[in-house]
């Protein structure tokens, strides 16, 4: 064979679950057994770890789970404190809001209008031509067409009766 195994088929080896081709390759080149010497090497010294690990004294697994349940746990967002303000609070609230009220408006009787001089006001308003919000615009302009027709007409200049 040409190629060597590729880093899948090594370790699959190892593992032991090498297919044909990989076996009938590993016999014939000793680079790939020494790799895969290599892997079991490595796999064997992490299996020695993780069985040192898992013989650590009983103080340590409960120091472990201990650790654990109290990352795990839920913790209570406010204290008894907390939620004693927040209760006065809201009972102070409670209690401004139904022993504070405002004097109600006391009603008076609308002025008496004379009924002659609304309708004057009335028939004053239908018959002009201006709405009364427009009133001062049309003075406006009242003046201006005052002031242009005060205005003396143009004399021609000398350059224009030369020409």
């Amino acid at each position: 064979m040409n190629s060597h195994l590729s880093e899948e088929q090594l370790v699959a080896s190892a593992l032991g679950e090498s297919d044909r081709v990989a076996t009938l390759h590993l016999q014939e080149c000793p680079r790939c057994r020494e790799e895969i010497q290599s892997l079991n090497t490595s796999i064997g010294s992490w299996v020695e770890d993780v069985r040192g690990a898992a013989g650590a004294s009983e103080v340590f697994w409960r120091r472990q789970r201990e650790a654990i349940a109290a990352r795990l746990a839920p913790r209570p967002s406010l204290s008894w404190k907390n939620w004693a303000w927040a209760t006065a609070t809201l009972t102070l609230v409670v209690l401004a809001a139904v022993f504070y009220r405002q004097p109600a408006p006391v009603a008076t009787a609308p002025p008496l209008v004379d009924d002659n001089a609304l309708l004057l006001s009335v028939q004053t308003s239908l018959e002009s031509d201006v709405p009364e919000a427009l009133e001062p615009l049309d003075l406006l302009t009242q003046e201006i067409d005052r002031a242009v027709e005060n205005i003396p007409a143009k004399k021609e200049t000398t350059h224009e009766k030369g020409s």
